[in-house]
């Protein structure tokens, strides 16, 4: 068995045993230009297996890497925002052991890679100095950006509140508002109401999209000091990114969105059982979800986040890291650097 780096393939899951050597040329570079045209054409693309599309406010603190080399070439990443200046990453997206990265865009805010969002150029990256590529540990790093203010969308204007607005009308209202991204499609009119009350269009388009309305651009709280033992197995998490959504995935998708998925975080040793043909030893800085029934993280989330809600607070415990070249749909578990194994190490660079 050998290893793939979760880093941006469109098409093809590229592989190398257990390494994050060469990432950007391997993976990143050869289709972010058709990332590109893709958005151009349709939309953003898909990514996640076995996930669902995100809806426009669901991860505020989903952050969007467009990577520009030394060497000139375009390559992508992901990664959290954790402050207003802050986003952590992956440490092979600045620096995979051949290519290194001249600056990154952090684009918030979107759902789209190349198009959309706030978008903020840096080259002030931090990564873990026992980062040492093609060695899997330390994956980890700090992406500086200049303040940015978290975009909150107020619910519902006056301007909509009108038991005679039709659909059409509705709709360029709701475009005004900036709305329109939560929906697909027209917007569908009940059949039957509940018989409680006499719903309007617009109190149903309400009453079925104000739970959406919130922050599009926001930080995920770190764990706590009092968490860093805690290996979080058991908890249901989710991972979001714009990556690959099946192993199968060889043309543009239908769907034209950043997805998500959710997964079970499994214990150390249940991982490893998966990994010892591939002579790959999970450390205590690793996390791990499960892959059964074909989901997990695949090509193109590299750096992304992996949250949890814990003690009633959903927090970041892990960044993409690598997976089986099995395919993205084998069932091998999904890797992550383990956020709590570097809260100093956060905390000191923030």
């Amino acid at each position: 068995m050998r290893l793939f780096i979760c880093s941006f393939v469109l098409f093809v899951c590229v592989s190398e045993v257990l390494s994050v050597y060469d990432y950007h040329a391997r993976v990143g570079i050869p289709k972010a230009e058709i990332l590109l045209q893709s958005e151009n054409n349709i939309g953003v693309l898909g990514r996640i297996v076995g996930g669902a599309q995100a809806t426009q406010f669901a991860y505020p603190y989903q952050a969007g890497v467009v990577v520009t080399l030394t060497s000139g070439w375009t390559s992508v990443c992901g990664g959290s925002l954790i402050s207003n200046t802050r986003v952590l990453s992956a440490a092979h997206c600045w620096w995979d052991g051949r290519a290194q990265a001249r600056t990154f865009q952090v684009v918030l805010g979107s759902l789209t890679l190349f198009s959309g969002g706030t978008r903020i150029d840096t080259s002030d990256v931090v990564v873990h100095g026992s980062w040492e590529p093609p060695n899997v540990m330390f994956d980890i790093a700090m992406v500086k950006i200049t303040k940015v203010n978290y975009d909150r969308r107020e619910p519902w204007s006056s301007s909509v509140k009108s038991d005679t607005t039709s659909s059409d009308q509705l709709r360029r209202r709701l475009l005004m508002l900036r709305l329109v991204p939560l929906m697909s499609g027209d917007i569908q009119l009940p059949k039957t109401v509940v018989p409680l009350a006499p719903f309007t269009v617009v109190q149903y388009v309400r009453i079925h999209f104000i739970i959406a309305v919130g922050y599009s651009i926001q930080a995920i709280p770190l764990p706590a000091t009092a968490d860093v033992n805690r290996d979080f197995a058991g908890l249901t998490a989710v991972a979001s990114g714009f990556g690959k959504t099946s192993d199968a995935q060889n043309s543009f998708p239908p769907t034209t969105s950043l997805h998500h998925v959710t997964l079970q975080v499994i214990t150390n040793a249940v991982c490893q059982q998966s990994y010892n043909d591939a002579d790959v030893s999970i450390h205590g800085s690793h996390l791990c979800t499960s892959g059964a029934q074909g989901v997990g993280t695949c090509d193109g989330d590299s750096g992304g986040p992996l949250t949890a809600v814990w003690n009633n607070q959903r927090i970041l415990i892990g960044v993409v890291s690598f997976g089986p070249d099995g395919g993205c749909q084998s069932g091998i578990p999904s890797v992550f650097t383990r956020v709590t194994s570097y809260l100093t190490w956060i905390q000191g660079n923030m």
